[in-house]
């Protein structure tokens, strides 16, 4: 009885572990689906991004890493300009009040970026990718549209070196 606890405790560690530490699961090939809503105030639909680098990140106000990361995802951004290169921010606010807040107060501070895109998850009618595994969680889409990695907690280094493998 106390070596099965023992076996438990260690494998639940070793999953929080690979989680905190931002490992990157390779996924199988496939075309994910992600679509707005009509309804939506931000027309987005994964299908229509072909021959584009995606990185699609899942996110919250109130999430310390995720807005930690934001700054990251913004330097990137710059260094890829004119590259086909997109950000999808999918916020999982519980209020849709408190992202339309980050959302003003960001583009006074860094105005627009047609290459970083801002969506709330609720504004979308298909996402075959995000299962609710937790904040942030990240997927990187290739040009033809093929799930390379999904990345769980803080986006690695590597990420950027995956990405800029994936670009002309």
């Amino acid at each position: 009885m106390r070596f099965q606890n023992l076996k438990v405790i260690i494998t639940g560690f070793v999953l929080l572990l690979s989680l905190t530490t931002g490992t990157a699961w390779a996924q199988p090939s496939g075309k994910p689906i992600l679509r707005a809503s009509p309804e939506s105030p931000v027309a987005f639909d994964l299908a229509n991004y072909g021959g584009k680098t995606l990185l699609i990140f899942h996110w919250s106000t109130t999430c310390p890493v995720c807005l930690d990361k934001m700054e990251e995802l913004r330097s990137n951004i710059a260094g890829w300009r004119n590259k086909p290169f997109v950000v999808l921010a999918v916020n999982h606010d519980k209020s849709r009040q408190d992202f339309q807040s980050y959302l003003q107060i960001n583009k006074v501070i860094h105005g627009d970026n047609p290459q970083f895109i801002y969506i709330y998850n609720k504004d979308l009618i298909a996402d075959s990718l995000y299962t609710g595994t937790g904040l942030p969680t990240s997927f990187l889409i290739d040009d033809k549209q093929a799930l390379r990695q999904t990345y769980m907690g803080r986006i690695p280094a590597e990420a950027w070196n995956d990405i800029a493998d994936l670009l002309p």
